[in-house]
């Protein structure tokens, strides 16, 4: 299929099945990494890996699976079980754990194809504007109190672990920080919500080679509402990054001067910035639910073991598998894929992001420094969250196969011929 013929199913597929199983699988994707509906439970996990098999199976998918899959597949899964002989856990619960994930990530890559970037960009689109909309309501506390007082307000599936607090919600809208007026979207708190944000912000730059762009704008106010450190932090590292490096000069170099004054003057008179950080980093030696808490705890573990890592059993790491929040909670998701994995491991997993995001920024011709944005802007998310164990994070090292560069190499996908959202959902 030439790129006349791709754009031209697409346009015709507005209303047809295909188009809403797309939308479906890429809405399971994103609600099982991140809806506070969702992200508790596994067995969500399950049900996306049956839904995205059974569309992979019904496609003609099998035909055209991937060996680079296969081998990453094979390296996760026999690096644990060998860190699973090693430590003499012998725990399979995480090995197949980790096959679903990578199996549900790669399955919705491969059913949805190179729609998937611009469908995921008209997901967060409509998330966004719903999320504006409830959050005018949190400014009325009256109003607010209602709509919680008649949300979802247990796991529809039980959960074990205390570390999952039940956060109300309407499914696409969570009630998570909204009395310190903090947008969290449909995720689990509004962090995350900013990490979604910024990786459609840096996808459809990624798209159309600009900034300048009417989703891009909703998505910085959106980000704005969240009032997320890491989220600003990220957002900050984006817009400077992609205006200097997107055809770079010297009066761009001059002006960032004044652009990172600015910024820093923000930092440190915003009470949610400077005093925030400034507090992680006190705390960090004695409480590991910081960010830089989390480091730290995870640091000495990598210490102690930084090839082999220690596997998804608790027990590996911690001597037991009876949750202790204090001793075991982490939030930063760098240092505890590292923990779990091991440095090789660590290396492999982001190469395979930079390579996606080569293939991305070959497919839609766009300056390859973007993919060098894009890694370090998900590295520094990931830095306050923990991502890298959600589905669709995983589903990022696997868009190189929808990108595979080939008879597109110098040919541009236009974004404007995917079916909007608002006609799907």
């Amino acid at each position: 299929m030439n790129k006349l013929e791709l754009n031209r199913s697409i346009m015709e597929s507005e209303f047809n099945s295909r188009t809403i199983i797309d939308y479906s699988l890429v809405f399971i994707l994103v609600a099982t990494s991140g809806f506070a509906f969702f992200y508790a439970n596994d067995e969500y996990i399950g049900l996306g890996l049956m839904l995205s098999l059974f569309v992979f199976v019904s496609r003609g998918m099998l035909e055209k699976l991937d060996l680079k899959f296969i081998l990453i597949l094979a390296t996760f899964i026999l690096w644990e079980l060998f860190q699973n002989f090693y430590f003499q856990s012998f725990e399979l619960k995480s090995v197949i754990g980790t096959a679903a994930r990578f199996i549900f990530a790669y399955a919705v890559i491969k059913c949805v194809g190179r729609k998937f970037i611009p469908i995921y960009i008209n997901l967060i689109y409509i998330l966004s504007i719903i999320s504006l909309f409830v959050y005018v309501t949190f400014f009325f506390p009256s109003i607010a109190n209602q709509l919680v007082s008649h949300a979802f307000k247990k796991f529809l599936i039980p959960v074990d672990l205390q570390s999952y607090e039940f956060i109300p919600n309407y499914i696409i809208v969570a009630f998570n920080s909204y009395q310190e007026l903090r947008n969290s979207g449909p995720f689990w708190e509004p962090g995350a919500f900013s990490v979604f944000l910024n990786i459609a912000l840096m996808f459809n730059i990624m798209v159309n080679n600009r900034i300048a762009d009417k989703k891009n704008l909703l998505f910085i106010i959106t980000i704005i509402t969240t009032l997320s450190t890491a989220g600003f932090l990220a957002l900050f590292f984006i817009l400077v990054s992609v205006y200097f490096f997107l055809n770079p000069s010297l009066k761009k170099a001059l002006l960032l001067v004044p652009m990172i004054a600015l910024f820093t003057a923000l930092i440190i008179n915003l009470p949610f910035l400077l005093p925030k950080i400034e507090n992680n980093i006190i705390i960090a030696e004695n409480n590991n639910t910081s960010r830089f808490g989390s480091a730290l705890s995870d640091y000495k573990l990598i210490y102690e073991n930084p090839i082999l890592g220690y596997g998804g059993d608790l027990n590996n790491m911690f001597g037991t598998v009876k949750w202790n929040s204090k001793k075991m909670h982490r939030n930063n998701g760098i240092t505890a894929f590292i923990t779990q994995w091991g440095l090789i491991i660590f290396v492999m997993y982001f190469y395979n992001y930079k390579k996606s995001a080569n293939n991305i920024c070959t497919f839609f011709n766009s300056n390859k420094s973007l993919s060098y944005i894009f890694l370090m802007s998900i590295l520094l998310l990931g830095f306050s969250q923990g991502l890298f164990k959600y589905t669709f994070f995983h589903s990022l090292m696997f868009l190189q196969f929808a990108y595979l560069i080939g008879e597109y190499d110098n040919q541009r996908t236009d974004i404007s011929t995917v079916p909007q959202a608002q006609t799907i959902l």
